[in-house]
């Protein structure tokens, strides 16, 4: 039997459905969501994910800024390429959490992104637009890949097996790529697909998708075999890049978690040796009374040594006065030592 579960929002990194859910005679469980996915299913949160690779995996994305809190970064930036080039720099914003194109904007002014209700939860990424992006019959397109990850449960430290399907599909969009800048705003020419928007037109470019084996062939006859290739590293590359940031991702978020957990049962140990009226060590905590007591017992013994101590000192300094040549040196000596002495 089969069993499908379909939740609405991301699953723990390693939560495992409980048996209200699942039928004791299910054999095969299927997730719409795996746990975890949102490390990289979030636009944002998989910006940060792959800044923490290694240097040649993280140039597979353009420039990037996560917005509104690289804002700054990211004006400096349009500055300097700006002032470069002859035209200004062109930018794709997306918003974190959305699919299906919506929320997409085009822009060759960031500043027009500063909003007085910006803010964290408003989270989106702004990208440097590429200017050559593949095209296919003079439409853009973008490709829908399948991977599978294993990971083993005895696999203790070793990296997960990717396997990326041969097949695919190539999705185009609705209206030829054109990079003039009255049509730079236009999410027909850059987008694949638009939610929200009159389906006809996508209806009909549907019609065009077809399968990446297609995409291959029509490569290779048009740039030949080298370029086919050069596309297919480049998609492994891309795939072991993110599968790498999202176990990264998993691995940081269970340490944070353990710390996490680790300074939760501290805290509750010292809050059950409190109400037992016991110290960080298990000891019996003193009260302001008995601190006063022992602070009185401990400073007994120092003041008699001290008061021994400022006798033998002064007499000492005396006798050295006595015998000295000059009689006010030595006097002011000896009245500064035994004032010091017995004022310690």
């Amino acid at each position: 039997r089969r069993h499908l579960l379909w939740w609405g929002r991301a699953l723990a990194p390693n939560a495992t459905p409980s048996a209200e859910y699942v039928p004791s005679d299910c054999a095969v469980i299927g997730l719409n969501r795996i746990g975890g996915s949102v490390h990289i299913c979030h636009k944002n949160q998989l910006v940060r994910n792959l800044r923490h690779l290694p240097l040649p995996l993280r140039d597979i994305q353009p420039l990037t800024f996560v917005l509104p809190e690289e804002l700054p970064d990211l004006l400096a930036a349009h500055a300097r390429l700006s002032a470069a080039s002859p035209y200004p720099a062109r930018w794709i914003v997306k918003p974190a959490a959305r699919g299906r194109g919506r929320g997409i904007v085009f822009t060759e002014d960031p500043e027009s992104l500063v909003t007085p209700s910006s803010s964290p939860s408003d989270s989106a990424v702004c990208q440097l637009y590429i200017p050559n992006p593949l095209t296919l019959l003079g439409h853009k397109v973008d490709l829908r890949l399948y991977v599978l990850v294993i990971r083993r449960a005895d696999s203790g430290s070793q990296p997960p097996e990717i396997y990326v399907h041969t097949n695919g599909l190539v999705r185009f969009a609705s209206q030829p790529y054109d990079r003039a800048p009255a049509l730079m705003t236009c999410p027909f020419v850059h987008l694949t697909y638009i939610g929200g928007v009159d389906q006809a037109v996508h209806k009909k470019m549907r019609l065009w998708s077809r399968e990446l084996r297609s995409l291959r062939e029509e490569l290779a006859e048009e740039r030949g075999p080298a370029a086919v290739a050069a596309m297919w590293a480049g998609v492994h590359k891309l795939v072991y890049a993110a599968v790498h940031a999202w176990f990264d991702a998993l691995e940081r978020s269970e340490t944070q978690t353990d710390q996490a957990e680790q300074r939760a049962a501290k805290a509750a140990k010292r809050q059950h040796l409190a109400a037992l009226g016991l110290n960080r060590q298990g000891k019996p905590r003193l009260t302001p009374k008995h601190k006063l007591r022992r602070r009185g017992r401990a400073a007994q013994p120092a003041s008699t040594s001290a008061t021994s101590s400022s006798s033998s000192t002064s007499t000492s300094t005396s006798s050295s006065s006595s015998s000295s040549t000059s009689t006010s040196t030595s006097t002011s000596t000896s009245t500064s030592t035994s004032t010091s002495t017995s004022t310690s």
